[in-house]
């Protein structure tokens, strides 16, 4: 996915915080490797947008890409009921 044009500052700080959810994820899947949790990987998706989100979710392959190319000429409300319908 290609993330609109942004500030320096603003690309510094999605970078930042992309560091940080990395972290956290590694010392998720360390805990969990040794058993405190009884699942052994985190359960929730990571994605970029409400796009990606559905998509990870649904496992629905290609979803992303259509709901990106409707938001293009609807309304968030109209893409959810026209991908739903």
């Amino acid at each position: 996915m290609t993330l609109p044009a942004m500030s320096g500052s603003m690309e510094s700080y999605l970078g930042s915080i992309n560091a940080l959810l990395e972290d956290a994820l590694t010392i998720s899947r360390e805990a969990r490797s040794r058993g405190i949790d009884p699942v052994i990987t985190p359960e929730i998706p990571i994605a970029n947008d409400l796009a990606d989100r559905v998509e990870a979710l649904l496992d629905i392959p290609g979803v992303a890409a259509r709901i990106r190319e409707l938001e293009s000429v609807m309304s968030r409300e109209e893409v959810a009921l026209r991908i739903g319908g």
